[in-house]
C-alpha cells in the first residue's frame, strides 16, 4: 500500500512539472508583449514634440557639461556663452545620441515602474510547484538521482528566468 501512495506522489511531480511549464510560458509571453509595447511607446514618446522638447534640454545639458570638463581637462576657464564654441559633427552627434539615450531611458523607466506584473503569481506558484516536486523526486531517489538533479535544475530555472541568478546557483 505504501508504493502505491509513493507511486502516486512521483506522478504528481509530472503534473506539477507540467502546470509549472504552462505558467512558466505565459510568463515569457506576457514579458515578450510588454517588450514590444515598450518599444512602440518609446517610439511615439520620442517622435511626440514632448519626447523632442526633452532631447534638446538633454542635448543642452549635455553640451555644457562637455564643454566645462574640456575646460578643466585643459585648465581652461570657459568664458562666454557656451553656444558661441563650435563643436565638430561628430562631438554634437555623440552628444545627441547620448541625449537620446538618457531620454529614453527615463520614459521606460517612468512607464514601466507604474506597470503591475499580472504574471508574478504565476510565476511564484510555478515556483512552488516545481520545488514540492523536488522534494518529493529527492525523498524517494535520493538527491543523487538524475530525477532530483533535473528537478533541481527545473526550479533554477525559474529562478533564472524570474531574474534571481544568484538563488538559481545555489
Amino acid at each position: 500500500m505504501e508504493r502505491i501512495g509513493l507511486e502516486q506522489e512521483v506522478a504528481s511531480c509530472e503534473l506539477y512539472n507540467s502546470i509549472a511549464q504552462m505558467m512558466i510560458i505565459k510568463y515569457r509571453s506576457w514579458h515578450g508583449e510588454r517588450k514590444e509595447r515598450l518599444k512602440k511607446e518609446s517610439a511615439r514618446y520620442m517622435a511626440s514634440e514632448k519626447g523632442r522638447t526633452a532631447v534638446k534640454k538633454e542635448t543642452e545639458f549635455n553640451r555644457k557639461a562637455f564643454l566645462v570638463k574640456q575646460a578643466e581637462k585643459n585648465d581652461d576657464v570657459l568664458v562666454g556663452d557656451p553656444h558661441d564654441v563650435v563643436l565638430t559633427r561628430e562631438v554634437r552627434d555623440a552628444l545627441a545620441d547620448r541625449a537620446r539615450e538618457a531620454v529614453m531611458r527615463r520614459f521606460v523607466r517612468d512607464y514601466t515602474s507604474s506597470e503591475v506584473d499580472p504574471t508574478k503569481k504565476a510565476v511564484e506558484a510555478a515556483y512552488r510547484y516545481l520545488v514540492r516536486s523536488y522534494e518529493i523526486i529527492s525523498e524517494t531517489h535520493g538527491p543523487f538521482h538524475p530525477s532530483s538533479g533535473t528537478a533541481c535544475l527545473a526550479v533554477a530555472s525559474v529562478q533564472g528566468v524570474t531574474g534571481s541568478h544568484g538563488e538559481s546557483r545555489e
